[in-house]
């Protein structure tokens, strides 16, 4: 008895269907390039997903980015923190003068095994503040496309995030980075007749912009 009335359904749910208009949807939808197919999809996915879980998974991108943006938050001001040390240190014996003010000797300062250490503590949290920065765009722009603010298909580039994106990368990758000695920008002084010349260290020029990267 159950098998006749299910034979039954499905002749009246055949003759519902129209082949030939079935048949031009689907052309219809295999005409379409991949990312409208794959947009096309996601957006029929979405409809049959209940709004439990539509909140956890917002929640969880939420929490995810939070975290990660804990972490830059730590490595930025490590970074910072070394880097000021370490260019306390290496300026702090650059000028020897005597007693009466008389004779002013300026040293190429030298780096030493402490100056090195936070040098290097420098670099490699600003490696992994490079990564995290990146990883940061990425759940940015999962959590735009979960939101439906961009389509399914965007990219970090069409989405206009790349540029941004590379702009926070290249603030935060100022650093001073070990083995910086003795190198210095010159300027000329635009008072005066005798236009002279400034120098003034890398290093103290670095650790004066890296603030920026908070």
């Amino acid at each position: 008895m159950i098998n006749k009335e299910y034979n039954l359904d499905n002749e009246k749910l055949n003759l519902k269907i129209n082949p030939e208009l079935l048949e031009k949807y689907r052309n219809k939808f295999n005409s379409l390039d991949e990312s409208k197919r794959i947009e096309l999809e996601a957006s029929i996915g979405w409809l049959f997903l209940t709004d439990d879980i539509k909140k956890k998974r917002r929640e969880q991108l939420q929490s995810i980015m939070r975290t990660n943006d804990i972490v830059l938050l730590i490595l930025a001001f490590i970074g910072i923190f070394s880097n000021v040390i370490s260019s306390s240190m290496y300026l702090s014996s650059q000028k020897v003068s005597d007693a009466e003010g008389k004779i002013n000797i300026q040293l190429i300062p030298d780096e030493t095994n402490t100056v090195f250490a936070f040098r290097v503590v420098t670099s490699i949290t600003t490696l992994f503040l490079l990564i995290f920065l990146i990883r940061h765009y990425l759940i940015r722009l999962k959590f735009m496309k979960f939101k439906q603010k961009v389509s399914i298909s965007s990219s970090l580039y069409s989405t206009g995030l790349l540029w941004k994106m590379i702009l926070e990368l290249i603030i935060c990758a100022i650093h001073s980075p070990p083995w910086l000695n003795d190198v210095c920008l010159t300027f000329s002084s635009t008072t005066g007749t005798n236009h002279e010349k400034y120098r003034v260290d890398v290093d103290l020029f670095l650790s004066s912009i890296i603030p920026l990267r908070v």
